[in-house]
């Protein structure tokens, strides 16, 4: 006689063996395995996030994520599943390392849209905005992290009430001339 067990778990089965005129009885103990939960996210993109912004700048990001695993992601208890920043990870480079769930749970199948607020760093550059899926306190997970590159542009100012000249000497701006500034500019004594 065969039995069909679908569900992972343990059964007990009552076996009766006939031999010879002889009956004995059995209890056996079967346990059914299934597959093994996995985390797995699928990076989608990053929606709005821009390609470009300007030294310190806030600006609104979006990171997409697919869980296309068979485990779903949840935001309470010890171990919350979190989006994380990576290349370095746990850099603050944006401002920050973790985002939480939009929502919770995101069941296997579902969609993430992570949607916060960034801000540049202060060194114009281009820098790897790369994300990534966590389990706190478990495992990094995923096929692979959401890669992107955003190229941060130096600040660009215009000069109102005053001239000014570069601490050498030999550049004057002109009210209302459009100049770049970055971080080495230190021009605050009027000619």
């Amino acid at each position: 006689t065969s039995c069909n067990y679908n569900a992972p778990g343990t059964y007990y089965a009552k076996v009766i063996v006939e031999r010879g005129g002889l009956a004995r009885q059995d209890q056996v103990v079967i346990t059914v395995t299934g597959p093994t939960p996995t985390r797995i996210a699928t990076c989608g993109g990053y929606g709005t996030t821009p390609s470009t912004v300007t030294v310190g700048q806030s600006f609104a990001a979006q990171v997409l994520m697919t869980n296309t695993g068979t485990l779903g992601w949840t935001s309470g208890g010890s171990t919350p599943y979190r989006l994380g920043s990576q290349n370095a990870q746990d850099n603050t480079r944006w401002g920050f390392n973790r985002q939480e769930l939009p929502s919770s749970p995101i069941n296997p199948g579902q969609l993430a849209t992570f949607n916060f607020t960034a801000t540049a760093p202060t060194t114009a550059g281009t820098y790897s905005f790369d994300w990534e899926m966590l389990q706190e306190g478990v495992t990094w997970f995923g096929n692979g992290r959401c890669t992107k590159t955003i190229t941060v542009n130096a600040a660009v100012g215009t000069m109102a009430g005053r001239i000014y000249k570069d601490d050498d000497g030999d550049k004057t701006w002109d009210v209302g001339e459009k100049i770049i500034l970055d971080q080495n500019l230190n021009n605050d004594t009027p000619y």
